[in-house]
């Protein structure tokens, strides 16, 4: 029964949809009230956290993880004509470790929410199993560039044909698993969306997006300017090499 002149607890619990499954939310709190007034004061006790800001968290490791760190890991890739020697190597190298330390200690925080989270189950939802799919993929990725095929090692000497399909493979896996953990990001906001009916992921989202295309069009323009310095430099030297020959004849021409 409720005490109209004492304090009753109440609890209260929300779900993410329509199917049947555990309620994504769940607290307590208690009203105090009185003669004078329906309700003085309400404390809200602190049972059964939802961990809403570290699923936020989350969020933030994951979108860090796969719009900006291994996209940069990619784009040093691509730029290699253009940083110095070996250096885009160290750059791929050590962001894509990055990457992997961010998205796995987003692995580690998702797996440690839900075993807090009474009556949730692991890798239960669309998202969730994307989620596992893309970090397996990264698995082999890695594992595939540590067992990376040998280069020549004279300058001079032709690929293997071992290394050049290995080469091929490595890159536009890596490319398509960009893309595609962007997408499973994106759907994050969706899950989040469906856990607290809030937009507050929105922000990660719009993050990712914008380090994705600032990334990927400032790569290709950095790879264009590049393209066309060379060409300009082997034009200067076709016509160089034009005025010496004609100079040259000239030369030959008067003895």
């Amino acid at each position: 029964p409720i005490d109209p002149i004492g304090e009753n607890p109440f609890i209260w619990a929300r779900g993410g949809g329509l199917r049947l499954a555990f309620h994504t939310q769940e607290g307590s709190f208690k009203v105090k009230l009185s003669l004078e007034s329906a309700s003085e004061e309400v404390e809200v006790l602190d049972v059964g956290s939802d961990h809403q800001d570290l699923w936020l968290l989350h969020g933030w490791l994951m979108a860090a993880a796969w719009c900006l760190a291994v996209p940069i890991a990619i784009a040093a890739s691509l730029l290699r004509d253009v940083l110095p020697d070996k250096k885009w190597f160290n750059l791929h190298r050590g962001m894509n470790t990055v990457g992997s330390l961010l998205a796995f200690g987003g692995l580690g925080l998702a797996i440690y929410l839900t075993e807090d989270q009474e009556g949730s189950v692991h890798f239960d939802g669309t998202h969730q199993v994307l989620g596992i799919v893309v970090l397996s993929c990264m698995v082999v990725q890695a594992l595939g560039g540590i067992l990376r095929p040998a280069l020549p090692k004279q300058g001079g000497e032709e690929k293997t044909d071992t290394r050049t399909q290995w080469e091929f493979v490595h890159k536009r896996f890596g490319y398509v698993l960009v893309l595609f953990a962007a997408y499973v990001v994106l759907s994050g906001n969706f899950a989040y969306h469906n856990m607290y009916d809030e937009y507050d992921a929105m922000p990660v989202v719009i993050f990712g997006l914008v380090a994705l295309l600032v990334l990927g069009v400032g790569t290709l323009f950095l790879r264009w300017k590049h393209k066309q310095s060379s060409s300009s430099a082997n034009d200067d030297g076709v016509v160089i090499q034009e005025v010496e020959d004609i100079l040259s004849r000239s030369r030959h021409g008067n003895n």
